[in-house]
């Protein structure tokens, strides 16, 4: 074992009295001794899952989330075709959403119950697996680093279907490991449930697939034959059962131009996913504050022996081929919009085992409840600046409505959701399509009829659209109130400034910009004797 602070042969019975001298000055309330490490992982638990999970469940919806909500306000009878047409996937977990929104309400926090109550779940399941894995210590010690991580609370704490895949993606995880150990037809059916219920939640989830395959190669070692057999069966029968989806998919696949941006994943975007830096940064803190208070014994074991393990070499391979899987994936289709870390929520759980095992290797427990502890306050500390989400509409619009309210003069709105689907004019000008795209101004109560527009002016087609839509309303009105996404560059520019060039070149002027996150209000006037 590596300890990478310090040399030291300090005995165990003289780095027990250093821990509780470090813990118990002033009182022995607070004596580590006193709790045992599952105790101290629940305390922490309780701290991500109130603040930290807690805090972005009644946050601001982002466009996403208001487009579910969007799906799921209508009639059960017309939630397939809504899903079918608009969202591009299939209906499992909408129609969970449905049921929710209809029986309890549709404020922020209840539309992300069923997102909740899978991370929940899911943080059950980690557990397990970890314990399958190595052992409860390392088990309860991944369950809170994967509690804190950015893909666990962004599935835990969206309306949208990364949660319940995840969850269902992580059972088929555990339901194999059972298998290949008891042989049970239990695990074999859970398996292929859980495996089912993961793609058809997500199709982007299929990458799981070959991740079971690794999970053969690596612990299946009694009849491999007849297990491969088994194995390929279901698979073929879950890739079949996609053909329920053909027409959703045959449009998806027609659309894709609309729904896809052309180009390629860069190499800094790769390595940002497979390694999350600001994670790492506030692990690294806690670290070393931990190393200060307990006078250097938590041990941290990176050697090629214990990385080369069974069960690390699994984790390894489950961690590292879905991102560069996808990134390939993006690679041979030419589209950069596909490579998405919310596409690769349930590859978290294996960063999380890995990063546990380093850490509970020497088994040195006082240090470690130290570590878990100062970890989870940092990173409840922190949590504010952590933007795992960038937008907030709520306040966006409820600052628009401030500015269209005011009796100076009278207002053109417009309304720019930055979706790719947008390029695609006649959803612009189409009135259902419109309506689903202005599912943010829905939702937060906007008062003024905004105009959607397009993706950008420099697209085929929209100049015109621009000419003899938007235009002619500027003839009457005096001013323009621009609601909009900014995540999206335009020309090399943000949304933001690209409108406001627009603007200015059709005579506007006096421009104000509110920013909310990555949401703006843009305000004008238009200049005199400046023709339109």
């Amino acid at each position: 074992m590596t300890n990478l602070l310090y040399n030291t042969d300090i005995s165990t019975e003289n780095s027990s009295i250093a821990i509780n001298a470090t813990m118990n000055r002033g009182s022995g309330l607070f004596s580590f001794k006193s709790y045992t490490l599952k105790q101290v992982c629940l305390f922490c638990l309780l701290i991500l899952v109130s603040f930290i999970w807690g805090r972005r469940t009644f946050a601001s919806l982002w466009l996403d989330e208001t487009l579910s909500w969007w799906v799921a306000s209508s009639s059960l009878e017309q939630l397939f075709p809504r899903v079918q047409e608009y969202q591009g996937q299939s209906p499992v977990y909408f129609i969970s959403l449905w049921f929710v929104q209809h029986s309890l309400g549709s404020s922020e926090w209840i539309l992300r119950i069923p997102s909740l109550l899978s991370g929940l779940l899911t943080l059950g399941l980690v557990y397990l697996i970890g314990r399958h894995l190595f052992d409860s210590q390392t088990a309860w010690t991944a369950c809170l680093l994967y509690g804190i991580s950015d893909g666990a609370i962004f599935s835990a704490t969206s309306a949208r279907p990364y949660g319940m895949a995840t969850l269902f993606a992580t059972a088929s995880f555990y339901s194999m490991m059972r298998y290949c150990k008891h042989k049970d037809a239990c695990s074999i059916i859970l398996f292929f449930i859980s495996s089912l219920l993961a793609i058809h939640t997500h199709y982007l989830f299929i990458g799981i697939l070959p991740i079971h395959w690794c999970y053969f190669a690596t612990f299946c070692d009694a009849q491999r034959r007849k297990f491969a057999i088994s194995l390929g069966i279901l698979q073929l029968v879950i890739l079949a059962s996609l053909a329920l989806h053909a027409d959703q998919l045959s449009i998806l696949m027609q659309h894709s131009e609309f729904i896809s941006l052309r180009g390629s994943p860069s190499f800094s975007s790769v390595v940002a996913v497979i390694l999350p830096i600001p994670f790492l940064l506030l692990m690294s803190i806690g670290y070393f504050v931990t190393q200060a208070m307990t006078r250097g014994h938590l041990q941290i074991d990176c050697s090629l022996k214990e990385l080369s393990s069974r069960s690390n070499v699994f984790l390894l391979l489950w961690y590292l081929v879905p991102p560069l899987g996808l990134a390939m994936a993006s690679l041979f289709l030419h589209s950069s919009s596909l490579f998405s870390q919310r596409y690769l929520v349930w590859n978290t759980p294996a960063f999380a085992f890995l990063l546990a095992r380093m850490i509970t290797v020497s088994k040195e427990q006082q240090s470690l409840k130290v570590f878990l502890l100062v970890t989870t306050l940092l990173f409840t500390l922190f949590d504010p600046f952590r933007e795992i989400t960038k937008e907030d509409w709520r306040h966006a619009i409820s600052y628009a409505n401030t500015k269209i309210a005011e009796p100076i003069s009278k207002a053109t709105v417009l309304f720019y959701p930055g979706l790719l689907e947008t390029r695609n004019l006649a959803w612009v000008s189409h009135s259902r399509a419109k309506e689903y795209l202005s599912a943010p101004l829905r939702y937060y109560n906007f008062h003024g009829q905004a105009h959607v527009l397009p993706f950008s002016i420099h697209i085929p087609g929209a100049i015109d659209t621009w000419d003899t839509r938007i235009k002619p309303l500027f003839e009457s009105d005096s001013r323009v109130v621009l609601v909009g996404s900014n995540l999206v560059r335009l020309q090399g520019m943000s949304p933001m400034n690209y409108w406001k060039h627009i603007l200015t070149r059709d005579g506007f002027g006096s421009f104000d910009i509110q920013k909310f996150k990555e949401t703006f209000v843009l305000t004008a006037v238009k200049l005199p004797n400046v023709p339109s």
